[in-house]
């Protein structure tokens, strides 16, 4: 059963894309190490789909120091990397000023963070990386060393944070970054609200497809350079693919929808009919997370091209969006309540089930009815000669969708 802290229609179509959210300790890589640099440890939290796709992500330090050596060049030339330190420094505590780093000597003059210097470090970091991609975490390296983590970028063996999972640490920054959506439609509201659910908390490498298993650990391997970059170039060329997808997806959804709404096949009706509206049995939501798993997989394949779109697999599903058995007509207020899954009809007798998603939500089909009592005769039922085997299966499929909800 929902907790109470997702019980709205907002959250719940959340809830019907199968978001959820992970989290991954992270330290630095020299964190065990006895030398004079920046160190840290922290928590990255991270909202997903049954793909792996990331939608969002927070950045938790929970211990760090910070080098206010600067890189020379950073001074000379003003560069984003030195305007961003100047900026933090100035929220933080007199102690922290940037000074060019010398040439010669001692390389390094680190300073660990209070807990009230660290709450301001936090604060800063999610507000500056808000909407931008996970490439952002070597930007977060930059401003608490002072120089650029390029040896990450020559070599992922000298990545400067490290994820640690079951006991073990791993490279995840490049990774990261290629399955990090750039187009999520999931904005600070809404995935405040994923966050505070226990309910959605999963274990991303136990939970998401076997392909993103695979490429994550793949990265992991003892590879060479080059070997590494060629893994790399090929995902990042899989994930442009499958990116691209999800948007011609949307466009084949508005087709359908608009197919749905102009489609004057009358395959139903009631004996009541002022202000009814046609509504989907199926959700929407439904096929699109479908076909978005379809996509993802074809992106990985070797012969993938855009007949993916045409497989039998693809039309089904985006099919059931304008199916003509798809659909009720409802009175307007029924509509929205019947989009919130608050209410459905048995597939066996047709008769009207309550669904109680939200106890404490008086918004629901037995107060409508409580209103509109002379309505309860006309949508109690769906008459015998409309349940036809098509309409079943739409039910059936409905019911299947709203225990897999409800089970969450």
């Amino acid at each position: 059963m929902l907790n109470k802290k997702l019980k709205n229609n907002s959250k719940l179509e959340l809830l019907e894309y199968g978001y959820r959210w992970s989290s991954f300790e992270f330290v630095s890589s020299n964190f065990d190490l006895e030398d004079n640099r920046s160190k840290f440890l922290g928590q990255i939290k991270f909202i997903h789909d049954k793909n792996g796709i990331i939608y969002d992500y927070i950045i938790e330090f929970k211990s760090l120091s910070i080098d206010i050596y600067t890189t020379k060049s950073w001074f000379e030339n003003k560069n984003k990397n030195y305007l961003r330190r100047k900026a933090l420094f100035e929220k933080l505590e007199p102690l922290f000023k940037q000074e060019i780093r010398p040439e010669k000597g001692l390389r390094n003059k680190v300073v660990e963070l209070s807990e009230n210097n660290l709450k301001i470090f936090n604060n800063f970091i999610n507000y500056k990386t808000q909407n931008l991609n996970l490439e952002t975490l070597k930007s977060i390296i930059a401003l608490i060393r002072g120089n650029n983590p390029s040896g990450e970028i020559q070599n992922h063996k000298s990545g400067q944070m490290l994820l640690v999972y079951k006991n073990k640490k791993y490279n995840f920054v490049t990774f990261f970054k290629l399955f990090k959506n750039k187009n999520t439609n999931v904005n600070k509201k809404q995935a405040n609200m994923i966050y505070e659910s226990e309910n959605l908390k999963d274990d991303y490498l136990e939970s998401v497809s076997e392909i993103t298993k695979k490429i994550f650990f793949d990265f992991n391997q003892n590879l060479t350079v080059d070997e590494f970059k060629i893994i790399e170039k090929n995902i990042e060329l899989q994930m442009k693919k499958t990116f691209h997808s999800f948007q011609k997806i949307d466009q084949d959804i508005h087709k359908q929808r608009r197919k749905f709404r102009t489609n004057n096949e009358n395959t139903f009706s009631w004996k009541y009919t002022p202000d009814l509206e046609k509504a989907h049995i199926l959700p929407v939501s439904y096929s699109k997370k479908k076909l978005m798993e379809i996509v993802f997989s074809s992106s990985f394949k070797h012969k993938y091209h855009d007949s993916v779109f045409e497989s039998d697999e693809y039309q089904k599903f985006l099919g059931f969006i304008s199916d003509k058995y798809n659909f009720l007509f409802l009175h307007k207020t029924m509509h929205f309540l019947f989009d919130k899954l608050s209410f459905t009809y048995s597939a066996n007798s047709g008769k009207i089930k309550k669904i109680i998603i939200d106890e404490l939500d008086e918004n629901n089909i037995e107060n409508f009815f409580k209103k509109y009592e002379n309505l309860r005769e006309y949508f109690s039922t769906i008459p015998k000669e409309y349940l036809s085997p098509e309409r079943k299966k739409f039910l059936e499929l409905r019911q299947k969708y709203i225990d897999e909800i409800l089970n969450i």
